[in-house]
């Protein structure tokens, strides 16, 4: 079997790339600082390692149902807009969308139980739509504290999300409104 650790391709100038990999890990650093425009990550791929993607200049990201792990820095420094993790997620390591300065919207799956620094520098990030109907537990204090003051939190009709409507949660923001309807 190819193992593809051992194959890196920074700054290799590929535009596409499809992961439909027969390895169940894209390991770490395989693809940093390549100049990819689209990524479409599926096939029996399970695990994102960390930095996968770092700095790549993604402009379009898709993660495909099955992907269970991505870990820490893996989509740092990308250009992609909107980022919809599956449902077959059950972690991530630390802040997977660091410094993505266009990420404006994010879709967190109805499996998601906790969640820790995941938004970190996101500065354009007003859009946050989680599925679950009971709150993901916040590992971290202040964990909106560098999100723009308009954002909008949609989460399920009848969810209650007062724990992450908190001042402390918000870092003093008070523009995150909940509504009350999920239909992304």
């Amino acid at each position: 079997s190819t193992k593809y650790k051992e194959y890196t391709f920074p700054t290799s100038g590929v535009q596409t790339v499809k992961c439909l990999f027969n390895s169940n890990v894209i390991t770490h650093n395989i693809f940093q600082s390549c100049d990819y425009f689209y990524a479409r990550i599926g096939g029996k791929t399970k695990k994102v390692d960390y930095s996968a993607f770092m700095t790549c200049g993604l402009k379009e990201l898709y993660l495909s149902e099955g992907i269970e792990t991505i870990g820490s820095q893996a989509f740092y420094g990308n250009a992609f807009t909107t980022l919809k993790l599956p449902s077959t997620m059950s972690s991530y390591e630390g802040i997977i969308t660091n410094y993505c300065p266009y990420l404006s919207s994010i879709v967190l799956p109805s499996t998601m139980q906790k969640i820790g620094n995941l938004f970190g520098t996101c500065q354009r990030l007003t859009h946050i739509a989680c599925r679950a109907k009971t709150a993901p537990t916040l590992e971290v204090a202040d964990i909106f504290k560098n999100l723009p003051d308009n954002g909008v939190l949609v989460v399920p009709e009848g969810a209650d999300y007062s724990t992450w409507m908190s001042s402390e949660n918000l870092g003093g923001k008070n523009g995150y409104d909940q509504l009350g309807s999920n239909k992304n």
